[in-house]
């Protein structure tokens, strides 16, 4: 952690990257595909905190590669965030 960062956004990331590095909820493909993403960005810590966060609940409940969605599969992603099922599918996920 430095000095001036009081939201701890060094160890948030570290924690989120071993969250999803041991998730079994995340298929090993989604998995290789987020961390190489998260890897080849140049991004804030602010940002990846961010990205981290929002595509760690987001995979815990797809069961599609990310990288090859059909129309439906979006579709359904779609209808979950909207009707706020993301929220509570990831909670049955938390440690």
């Amino acid at each position: 952690m430095s000095i001036g960062d009081i939201h701890h956004r060094e160890s948030r990331v570290e924690r989120t990257i071993q969250k999803l590095k041991t998730c079994e909820h995340i298929s090993d493909h989604n998995r290789e595909l987020l961390l190489d993403f998260i890897q080849a960005q140049d991004l804030s810590l602010d940002r990846t905190c961010r990205y981290l966060y929002s595509l760690y609940q987001i995979t815990e409940i797809v069961d599609f590669e990310l990288n090859d969605p059909d129309k439906k599969d979006l579709v359904e992603l779609v209808r979950k965030i909207h009707q706020d099922e993301l929220r509570d599918d990831a909670s049955k996920y938390q440690n």
